[in-house]
């Protein structure tokens, strides 16, 4: 559960519109609510991963993987 939120929180913060709103602040991610509610197209993406991901302990190693491609994503964009 915890490597979700944190794979959420990288998608979710990758996103210019969300960056804008907590001005780039961590402590006012709180003001966007359920990360999942926020992005459910990021959330998607996770819960498919989590449930095409065998064996079961691979879970966290693949949602790690996730939320860092989302963060390499955003930076590719940024910089082209």
């Amino acid at each position: 559960m915890i490597a979700s939120q944190i794979a959420m929180f990288q998608g979710a913060t990758c996103d210019p519109k969300v960056h804008s709103e907590t001005e780039g602040k961590v402590e006012n991610v709180v003001k966007l609510g359920c990360l999942a509610c926020r992005k459910p197209d990021l959330f998607g993406v996770l819960v498919d991963r989590v449930q095409t991901t065998f064996p079961r302990d691979a879970h966290i190693g693949a949602i790690k993987a996730l939320g860092e491609r989302w963060i390499a994503v955003a930076q590719e964009s940024k910089d082209a």
